[in-house]
């Protein structure tokens, strides 16, 4: 051995002082590095083997060629010598590549070792899809960036196995992770250009490189999956193992669905265990090209892959012949599934839930697979779709969009969406929680009048006045319909939705604790310096979504919580079996009185009907409807009507649900826009479509908590004042206010007026003179009082006055006389304080004063009575002035003299015609009667025919009847 080693090194010494020898040897290592470079190792190694083979034998050829020549021409040994040295001198470069190869082999594989990733187990734990759950526990969508339902070996079918292992790795199962005979095969065979020649890699070494290197061609890529694969991957797992590490990781081009558990599924509708031998084929095929083999883009490729499977099953001996004819006589649409469309009719909801499941968990579950559990009601959701849909609602058109959200109201729970109108597919817009609109007066309950209920310990009866008013910059507010109504209860001004009234309420309140209130709900206005301008009284801020409306109008209908919505009830991280469970939490934010005053004033305005939508029978509802508008500029920018309105909005709620509607369009157009004589109606009928479809006839009510109480008061009282007992029933009216503020005054302008005092009587003559002091207004009438009241202007004392005037009439007095029996005769009423009343019977009389109304008698005092002689006299006498008979020509002109001319009337002798009481009454008729009365009273000469001017006199106490008659003669 040592003389080997001795001659070698000699040989090597003698080989490589020749400059050529030198040169030639630094060449040919330069040219395999190159070759390396350009080709790759393998290819390089392949041909430097061939090449030192060829010259091998050209060595061996030629040496015997020269021998023969050397013996022919019988040459001398010097030559022989030259020619041995040539072919020593191929030898020793044979060898030396040789050497290079060994030491190059041994540096790339180190350098392999040492290049290669991080043997990372965690890689191999694959993401498996998330999946939603309805609230009973069904399952209602997997969903992913990869949709993978893991499996395990053994739930795999034998068919499948059996197939894969024929198709990718045949000797699976005996190799170590490489398959040298398959490996020198295939890379032959690809040196060759032999396309066909089959790829090199075990199943062992495709885990490796789906999982540790990547997909780029090189050999060194290839020797790392190797590496990988042998000393890695099968020292640490099974075989079994890493087959289920093969299947679940691979995509098939089957949606989103990753591993043949969920691609299984989707191309065959079943389990991987229960599939047949042709779909197992089918599905091994795929491996290859998935795209190349999908069986819904190309059947016939896909056939011909399955066939090609068969053959190799039946070439490794798993199925016979017989098997393989009958699998692959079976048509590709007969094995798989009709392709499902990738949405679901639930698309918005589960949007949705899969952000709040995020922003619960703090991952995607895009990416961490988790099962979700959610709230969703899919019966309520099914209703919504069918309204969107166009199926149980007829639309103007297919532009206008809606946008709608369903809650519990007690618990918060979202039940359903309705995202919006002919849209499809994941992460689409969100109509009912992504908008940001405006929401008109469906602020009114939040902004205005629910603070002033809880702040100001405003009633449903409190009074407002709706004229002319201004926001505290000088802008003047104005009603939607430009007219005022005045005074008016906060129940009449919302329910009637007065854009004044709500403003008044508003600035009433203090506006931080507005912002608190509001914000409490949910709602996030524009916020400046702590405090919020003053158009958010009617909607006018950044605007807000559908089920935050919602939510926050079902705080009225819980008894003054807050919950926030939420969509996931439970959520379940698969790889951890982490379980969490969720519920809103209740936030008390305002007091169940004000919640129920609000509550029962929506409650008013649908079942009056002043608002036009909700009704819905035997379901108590409440509701509230809103409207935005354009401005002038924005109308004549874009050609719009004048009566061009732009988001219309409903928010209602039962005792259980609480519903939230945005109705309106995503761009100004002038063809399509909303007016207030179409849309308005549009809007009514869809939430009352709605409402039918998603509350529920449970018997239900709203029930008043036992912090208010429901007071009959009287009407236009300011303060609210108790009725008295006299106040009529057309002046009473229900109404509701926080225990403890309830009015307890009684009102007195129905009450018994005070009673007069002083009352004197004198004699003048026949006359009795009664004279007393006047009695006062009941304080809440009168002028003085009204302005002490409120800041109301004098066009509203005015008319407040006139009200009362008008149901009680002028203050004054009431004159009677005692008869014998104890009963009262009436005589007379005055507004003055004094009267004089002439006697028509003799004796001692008592005469009776009592302050009253000129219409409202009820309130008619007690009465102050006065005793006298009665200075009767029987001497009176009444008779006509003139003749009681006159004839005329037809034709002549005659005038009657007024009535206290044509008759005179005296008490002994004293002329007192002007205290008589007289009537006047003209009738007409042949002469002999019957005579009917002449309304005019106007004597008609021109007529043959006789007139009665009948005179009625009444004084002290006697009655008689004074004829006078007036006969029209024919010429």
């Amino acid at each position: 051995m040592k003389k080997m080693t001795k001659k070698i090194k000699t040989k090597l010494n003698t080989f490589f002082k020749n400059r050529f020898n030198l040169i030639l040897t630094l060449l040919t290592i330069g040219v395999f590095i190159l070759g390396c470079f350009i080709i790759g190792l393998i290819k390089t190694i392949i041909i430097f083997l061939v090449l030192t083979f060829l010259l091998i034998m050209f060595k061996t050829n030629f040496r015997k060629h020269l021998m023969a020549k050397i013996k022919k021409k019988n040459k001398p040994k010097k030559d022989s010598k030259k020619k041995n040295k040539f072919f020593s001198i191929i030898f020793l470069l044979g060898l030396i590549v040789a050497i290079i190869v060994i030491i190059c082999g041994f540096l790339f594989m180190g350098y392999v070792v040492s290049s290669s990733p991080k043997f990372d187990k965690t890689k191999l734990d694959y993401k498996e899809a998330s999946i939603i759950y309805t609230k009973d526990g069904k399952e209602l969508i997997r969903f992913g960036y990869e949709l993978r339902d893991k499996v395990t070996y053994d739930e795999l079918s034998e068919v499948f196995i059996d197939a894969i292992i024929a198709t990718e790795d045949s000797r699976f199962f005996s190799h170590n992770g490489f398959d040298a005979a398959r490996f020198l095969k295939a890379s032959f065979g690809q040196a060759l250009g032999n396309s066909g020649a089959g790829g090199a890699s075990t199943i062992s070494m495709q885990v490796v490189k789906n999982n540790f290197t990547s997909f780029n061609v090189s050999i060194v890529r290839k020797f790392t999956d190797i590496y990988l694969a042998v000393f890695k991957l099968e020292k640490t797992y099974s075989k079994e193992e890493i087959l289920e590490f093969y299947v679940n990781n691979v995509h098939l081009g089957i949606d989103n669905s990753y591993g043949v558990g969920e691609t299984s599924k989707r191309l065959f509708g079943k389990d991987i265990k229960d599939i047949n031998l042709s779909q197992a084929a089918l599905l091994a095929g795929m491996f290859q090209a998935p795209s190349a083999y999908n069986p819904y883009k190309y059947p016939e490729e896909a056939a011909k892959r399955r066939n090609t499977v068969l053959n190799l099953m039946v070439l490794h001996g798993y199925i016979t012949k017989e098997e393989r004819d009958i699998a692959s006589s079976i048509p590709i649409e007969n094995i798989v599934v009709n392709k499902a469309i990738n949405s679901s009719p639930y698309q918005g909801y589960i949007d949705y839930a899969i952000a709040e499941a995020k922003e619960k968990t703090g991952y995607d579950p895009y990416e961490v697979a988790m099962k979700i559990y959610i709230n969703l009601d899919i019966n309520k959701q099914d209703y919504l779709n069918s309204v969107l849909d166009g199926t149980n609602f007829k639309f103007p058109d297919d532009v206008v969009q809606s946008g709608i959200a369903v809650t519990n109201v007690h618990t918060g729970e979202i039940l359903a969406l309705g995202s919006g109108r002919n849209q499809t597919g994941a992460k689409v817009f969100n109509y009912a929680t992504d908008i940001k609109r405006q929401i008109g007066s469906a602020a009114k309950p939040v902004f205005d009048y629910g603070p002033a209920m809880e702040y100001n310990n405003y009633s449903t009866y409190t009074l407002i006045v709706d004229d002319k008013h201004y926001y505290s910059n000088g802008t003047a507010m104005g009603n939607w319909d430009s007219r005022y109504l005045g005074m008016m209860t906060t129940r009449n001004a919302l329910a009637q939705s007065r854009n004044i009234p709500a403003l008044k309420a508003f600035q009433s309140v203090d506006n931080k604790k507005i912002v608190s209130f509001v914000t409490s709900l949910g709602i996030k206005p524009e916020i400046e310096d702590g405090r919020i301008h003053e158009a958010h009284s009617i909607g006018g801020f950044n605007g807000v979504d559908p089920l935050t409306m919602a939510a926050a109008y079902a705080a009225f209908a819980n008894g003054g919580y807050y919950i926030k919505p939420y969509a996931v009830n439970k959520i379940e991280i698969i790889e951890t079996n982490e379980v969490s469970k969720y519920k809103s939490e209740k936030i008390k934010v305002m007091s169940d009185s004000t919640a129920f005053m609000i509550t029962d004033i929506l409650r008013y305005g649908v079942s009056s009907g002043l608002i036009g939508g909700g009704k819905v029978s035997g379901v108590e509802v409440a509701a509230k409807s809103g409207t935005t508008n354009f401005t002038s500029a924005i109308k004549k920018q874009y050609g719009l009507r004048s009566n061009a309105i732009n988001d219309l909005w409903y928010v209602g709620y039962s005792p259980d649900y609480a519903i939230g509607m945005w109705y309106g369009y995503d761009k100004i157009l002038k063809e399509y826009h909303n007016t207030t004589s179409k849309s308005w109606p549009i809007r009514d009928r869809l939430f009352t479509t709605i409402a039918k479809g998603i509350f529920e006839k449970n018997g239900k009510t709203f029930k008043a908590p036992a912090s208010v109480v429901e007071i009959t008061v009287e009407k236009g009282t300011i303060p609210a004042m108790l009725p008295s007992p006299n106040t009529p029933g057309s002046m009473l009216i229900t109404e509701y206010f926080k225990k403890g503020t309830e009015p307890t005054e009684v009102s007195p302008r129905f009450s018994v007026l005070n009673s007069v005092k002083n009352l004197t009587s004198t004699i003048d003559g026949p006359t009795v003179v009664l004279n007393w002091s006047p009695v006062s207004k009941p304080n809440m009438i009168t002028p003085e009082y009204l302005q002490t009241i409120g800041k109301l202007s004098t066009k509203y004392l005015g008319i407040h006055q006139n009200e009362d005037d008008a149901y009680l009439g002028t203050l004054g007095y009431s004159i009677y006389l005692e008869n014998n029996d104890g009963s009262l005769k009436y005589i007379d009423w005055t507004a003055s304080t004094s009267y004089s009343y002439t006697p028509t019977k003799s004796g001692t009389l008592k005469l009776i004063v009592k302050a009253s109304y000129s219409i409202f008698k009820a309130a008619e005092s007690n009465g102050v009575s006065t005793s006298i002689v009665s200075p009767y006299s029987s001497g009176i006498i009444m008779s006509l002035v003139g003749l009681e008979t006159i004839e005329l020509d037809k034709g002549d002109i005659y005038q009657e003299p007024e009535k206290t001319l044509a008759v005179i009337v005296t008490n002994n002798d004293v002329p007192v015609t002007n205290d008589a009481t007289i009537t006047k009454v003209v009738t007409s008729g042949p002469s002999g009667g019957p005579y009917t009365v002449v309304p005019s009273g106007v004597i008609n000469t021109n007529i043959v025919t006789t007139y009665k001017i009948n005179y009625t006199v009444s004084y002290g106490g006697r009655t008689n009847t004074l004829i006078r008659t007036i006969n029209i003669n024919d010429i």
